[in-house]
């Protein structure tokens, strides 16, 4: 299960994470695109309390592996329920599909944008 600690530690480090919440395990690969309804936005520095409140609030429920995302942007970091893709044409569509701005690609370390089925 993921540990808040190492978690908090982790994005306060480096300014931003993703960890399958079920094993702490860390992408190396693919595409992490967010889940819609599943984002909060706290301020910075992240403290272990925001995701143990995170995850109480947007893990019961789920379906298949999350992971917790974070990055810190203008002072304030943002939390998410995400999911890890191998291929760049179906992160896009899922993307898309939770109308998302982007997604992040992990071996790149870079941000794709995507435009919304909503504009």
């Amino acid at each position: 299960m993921l540990n808040p600690d190492q978690f908090t530690q982790h994005v306060n480090a480096n300014g931003g994470a993703s960890y399958r919440i079920s094993d702490n395990a860390v992408p190396s690969s693919g595409f992490m695109v967010s889940r819609s309804g599943h984002e909060q936005i706290v301020s910075s520095p992240l403290h272990p309390d925001h995701v143990k409140s995170f995850l109480n609030e947007h893990v019961k429920g789920s379906t298949g592996d999350p992971y917790l995302g974070a990055w810190v942007h203008n002072q304030k970091t943002y939390l998410d329920l995400s999911d890890q893709y191998t291929h760049k044409s179906s992160a896009i569509l899922a993307g898309k599909k939770n109308n998302q701005l982007a997604i992040y690609d992990v071996g790149n370390d870079k941000e794709i944008k995507v435009r919304s089925d909503q504009s």
